[in-house]
């Protein structure tokens, strides 16, 4: 059976023979230059951070509902693995649809339905609850697409992303999600969390809490039930501009 840490010891051999080989090492958050110091302080002669910023050009997304009534489409994306907490987002989302008898989680990602694929990312007991929802309809699970454009349509037709790694150096998911004006549960463990504050519609979760995941999927379900027309406020300290003046700088010191 795979675990949580399924290839982790692998994933860190490998990251340990590129550090060993670097002269300097960039960051893609100041949490992700600490764990790495952390793991590989002693092989690392020099570092820095800067954040991945993409730049968005497309338009932010249309306010109604995504199901065109009173139904909140959850959303979330990202690699098939336990440390993206599919575990506790089905865990949430299982309390929220047992609530309301509605609701919706879209999944992009290359996940499958067969038990196997499951738990790699979630235990026994959450499968069961996935297959389950799944059954009612309430899960859909949509593949990883490299197209951006099928991937921004993705985000679109959602009316709130959630986003509850258990670690993630920054999260493009999360940034691209903002500029689209689309409310986000964020993890508190994402790099990205660093340069964004938390609005009534940007919510920060503790992604191992599953009561303080279902409590802000409430909440803000609760919100947009009753304001699907109302822009969401987000203050971003950081843009793409920014992120190449200092990719800029740290290559200047550098070389």
């Amino acid at each position: 059976k795979q675990t949580k840490w399924y290839k982790f010891d692998h994933s860190l051999e490998s990251q340990r023979k590129t550090v060993a080989a670097s002269d300097h090492v960039m960051f893609n958050s100041e949490s992700d230059r600490f764990y790495g110091l952390r793991y590989f302080g002693n092989l690392i002669s020099d570092s820095s951070s800067a954040f991945p910023i993409p730049l968005v050009t497309e338009q932010p997304k249309a306010r109604p509902l995504a199901s065109g009534g009173e139904e909140i489409v959850f959303g979330t994306a990202g690699r098939w693995e336990y440390r993206k907490g599919y575990q506790n987002i089905v865990e949430a989302f299982f309390r929220y649809y047992a609530e309301h008898g509605k609701g919706k989680l879209r999944i992009m990602s290359n996940a499958y339905s067969e038990d196997a694929e499951l738990e790699v990312a979630m235990e026994q007991k959450t499968v069961r609850k996935f297959k389950y929802l799944e059954a009612q309809g309430a899960i859909e699970l949509v593949d990883w697409s490299k197209e951006r454009s099928t991937y921004i349509n993705f985000l679109q037709n959602c009316d709130v992303m959630m986003l509850a790694s258990l670690y993630d150096p920054f999260n493009i998911i999360g940034y691209d999600s903002l500029n689209l004006e689309i409310p986000l549960i964020l993890s508190k463990f994402c790099g990205i969390e660093e340069v964004i504050e938390e609005s009534p519609y940007l919510r920060k979760v503790n992604p191992l809490d599953v009561n303080n995941l279902f409590e802000v999927m409430q909440e803000l379900g609760n919100t947009l039930s009753h304001h699907p027309d109302k822009f969401p406020e987000y203050q971003i300290t950081h843009s793409w501009h920014d992120m190449m003046h200092k990719t800029f700088d740290i290559y200047d010191r550098v070389i």
